[in-house]
């Protein structure tokens, strides 16, 4: 019978691995929120619907082309 259990040495190697992941995972939503929160403060009608409407129809548009040109890469 053949064990196909991962040895402890890889199982132990790859917790850092997850911890990293979810770190980096947890700074970009704490810089997320970072960001809104100071755009609601500082910019004047940041949360209204027109700002809304150009981020909807502009912003994602430019966004798509740059990751679809970074992933190209």
């Amino acid at each position: 019978m053949i064990d196909k259990t991962p040895p402890a040495a890889a199982v132990m190697a790859a917790e850092p691995a997850r911890k990293k992941r979810g770190i980096a995972i947890q700074r970009e939503i704490v810089v997320l929120v970072a960001m809104i929160l100071f755009n609601l403060l500082f910019t004047e009608h940041f949360w209204s619907l027109q700002t809304f409407n150009v981020n909807l129809t502009q912003v994602v548009t430019i966004v798509i082309v740059g990751i679809g040109m970074t992933l190209w890469w």
